[in-house]
């Protein structure tokens, strides 16, 4: 039976905990889209286009916090360990294929006299630097940190210590292969995803009728967007697989066993699932931090002669 939460129904904050990240997403998307400095025509259609496509993209995100929340309360039957550290990573993926798709529907010039701008533009030329090179930090850490635990661990789940000469103590759950595996394989597929949607981003024809520096702004927008919920996917599960690390190692070196059955103390071992565990935090609130930080671009208008100030672009999407 579903558990009650002061008076509420487990369920009901769940579902209320994607529904508000949702709508609070699209609701900043929304309203610096209205702030952005577009003239009519085809400026116009391609906000709207990139802010649709940022609305819809946000809806399998609001399932990694629904979960997160059904993992504290300890209500719902929720997938073994293993399976639920791709859960991010798949959410994430889904995210990338929509804007990908959002890519791929770009509106086309129209009209009896068409005009396209052939520019050469790299992934490098449209995604911050700081937020690549803080993704691919997330997934470097998340490719070591996982082959260092699979190699220290027992099994495939548990990490153990010598307590005597024939006698071991275990701890579980510990990220093994049958974590690592999943969270690697699941984080580098939704990375190659992102590198993919920033190449089309770099390599769709440019919005008629406006400055270069303007579309180029558009398009470091949408990268900005790609980039903040790539990160802050794989720094959460890297977060994650430290964790669970940490609280096993520390766990093993504190003795505390299931059944009153305790060994001695090995400050070593606390030590090293203290410092996974201090280094969890640290990955997490920089990803958050990263993810919900406001950039403030300078907005060419898409006139020749004036630049105005761009609306903070803070969402996490």
């Amino acid at each position: 039976m579903d558990s009650v939460v002061l008076g509420v129904p487990s369920w009901v904050l769940v579902v209320a905990t994607a529904a508000v990240v949702l709508l609070t997403g699209a609701a900043v998307l929304v309203h610096d889209s209205r702030r952005a400095s577009a003239p009519a025509g085809a400026a116009q259609a391609a906000v709207r286009h990139a802010t649709l496509t940022a609305v819809v993209a946000l809806l399998p995100l609001g399932a990694v916090p629904a979960v997160a929340v059904a993992g504290v309360l300890r209500s719902w039957r929720l997938p073994v360990g293993h399976v639920l550290v791709a859960v991010p990573s798949a959410c994430l993926a889904v995210f990338l294929l929509l804007h990908a798709v959002g890519e791929s529907t770009w509106p086309r010039p129209s009209g009896a006299v068409r005009e396209a701008s052939l520019t050469h533009r790299t992934v490098a030329d449209v995604a911050p630097a700081a937020l690549r090179h803080l993704a691919w930090s997330w997934a470097g850490l998340l490719v070591a940190s996982c082959t260092a635990f699979a190699l220290v661990a027992d099994g495939p789940r548990t990490v153990a210590r010598l307590t005597g000469g024939t006698e071991a103590f275990v701890a579980a759950p510990f990220p093994g292969w049958l974590w690592g595996l999943p969270a690697v394989s699941s984080g580098l597929a939704a990375g190659a995803l992102a590198v993919l949607v920033l190449r089309l981003v770099a390599a769709r024809p440019a919005v008629p009728g406006v400055t270069a520096a303007w579309d180029m702004w558009l398009r470091r927008r949408v990268a900005r967007r790609v980039l903040r919920a790539t990160q802050l996917v794989l720094g959460l599960t890297t977060a994650l697989v430290l964790q669970v690390a940490g609280s096993a190692l520390e766990r093993l070196g504190l003795g505390a066993g299931y059944g009153g059955w305790t060994a001695a103390l090995s400050t070593p071992h606390v030590v090293a699932g203290r410092v996974l565990l201090t280094a969890a935090l640290v990955v997490l609130a920089t990803s958050v931090v990263a993810a919900l930080w406001p950039a403030r671009d300078r907005v060419p208008d898409a006139v020749p002669g004036r630049v105005v100030d761009a609306a903070p672009d803070g969402v996490p999407a």
